[in-house]
């Protein structure tokens, strides 16, 4: 093909439906959904589908989709999942609170029967060599598709 020839193939092959920069969507993924679209209003027909109805369905497919009437109404998609952002202050309260506690300081008395050797602070003694050679075979224990680790020593210790 010739430069310019070459140039149209690669143009005609895609589609920008939204414009923008970097918008470009495959036209036989476009076509693909399009077809989708088509045969899903075609069954919400029913027992009513003679010819004339099934064109109509078809013909109108691009504008009656659910993206394109929610875009055009400005309705917002609703979220099944919500999230509420924590507050600074109180961030600031449980932080406070926490450091006077020192929940993980020894005290006479109190064990956590779940954790007998948990330190103060988890970071403060971290031995390099142990932690790489731990990393290493957890990934080839994955590597190979083994999922549970047998292996129940803990080198943890007190503070």
């Amino acid at each position: 093909m010739s430069p310019m020839q070459t140039i149209r193939t690669l143009e005609g092959a895609f589609v920008n439906l939204r414009g923008g920069a970097a918008g470009n969507i495959e036209s036989d993924l476009v076509q693909e959904n399009s077809v989708r679209n088509q045969k899903d209003l075609i069954r919400a027909l029913g027992a009513n589908k003679s010819e004339k109805a099934i064109q109509r369905s078809c013909r109108a497919t691009d504008t009656v989709s659910d993206e394109k009437i929610e875009i055009s109404t400005s309705v917002r998609k609703v979220s099944s999942w919500h999230q509420t952002p924590a507050r600074i202050k109180d961030n600031e309260v449980i932080a406070n609170s926490l450091r006077d506690l020192r929940p993980f300081s020894k005290t006479i008395g109190r064990v956590c029967q779940g954790m007998p050797n948990v330190m103060c602070s988890p970071v403060r003694k971290i031995n390099s060599v142990d932690l790489k050679f731990r990393i290493k075979q957890v990934v080839d224990r994955l590597y190979y598709g083994h999922t549970i680790n047998f292996d129940h020593e803990s080198s943890e210790e007190d503070c």
